[in-house]
């Protein structure tokens, strides 16, 4: 098995911190209870109030889908709020 880190970084361009984080853990929420998406985590940035990170961890058998039909909803879905980076990453060991 593969350990993947799925990434999904938003730079928001609303100044109403509490407004997007609350939509942004309902999204989450709200698609994670229909996939068995492994482990989700929001974080946000320090200094930049408006910078947001989506992080699922996932257990992966087959590397040539790294990427989960999740990690690209939300990455599409976050476009609307500003800008996306999505990104894919494997655990080294």
């Amino acid at each position: 098995m593969t350990k993947i880190l799925e990434r999904i970084d938003l730079r928001s361009g609303r100044e109403n911190k509490n407004e997007l984080l609350d939509q942004l853990e309902e999204l989450v929420l709200d698609v994670s209870k229909k996939t068995d998406s492994g482990k989700i985590k929001i974080y946000t940035h320090a200094n930049i109030g408006t910078d947001y990170s989506v992080h699922l961890h996932r257990l992966i058998s087959d590397e040539d889908h790294l990427e989960s039909e999740l990690g690209l909803r939300l990455a599409t879905t976050l476009k609307e709020f500003g800008l996306v980076n999505h990104s894919i990453w494997v655990e080294y060991s």
